[in-house]
């Protein structure tokens, strides 16, 4: 996480305007590095835009979580997604908008980056967060 702050700090001094997070599977994550930020440099006066990575099956989330670095997806999230067999796209847009709430208190906005062309589901993810 140092190297992360130092990171966002170089960027910052270079003037950057926002931030984008890699996607993101626990609110926390992103809640917890913002804090240690602040405690260390003073509170981030720049919007922050959280990745939103739906997951469609088990095999996808699996896959994120033991093969893409800097991706790690809650145990709970991935069982969750391996007992909806069939469902488990719709358990993953579940996630993805629960998450969203999460992160709606220290976020400024987030993007969504649809997998395997699921464009249905992102539209599925705005609609349920618009509601």
């Amino acid at each position: 996480m140092a190297s992360e702050i130092k990171n966002l700090q170089r960027k910052l001094k270079a003037g950057a305007d926002f931030f984008l997070t890699q996607p993101i599977y626990r609110a926390e994550d992103g809640e917890g590095f913002l804090a240690k930020n602040e405690l260390k440099h003073g509170a981030l006066n720049r919007p922050v835009l959280v990745g939103i990575l739906p997951l469609v099956s088990a095999k996808h989330a699996n896959f994120l979580n033991h093969e893409v670095p800097g991706i790690s997806i809650p145990e709970e999230a991935i069982a969750r997604m391996e007992a909806a067999g069939e469902d488990a796209a719709k358990v993953g847009v579940e996630l993805a908008v629960e998450l969203i709430e999460k992160v709606k208190p220290w976020a400024q906005g987030i993007y969504i980056m649809p997998q395997f062309h699921r464009f249905d589901l992102v539209a599925e993810i705005v609609e349920r967060v618009r509601a």
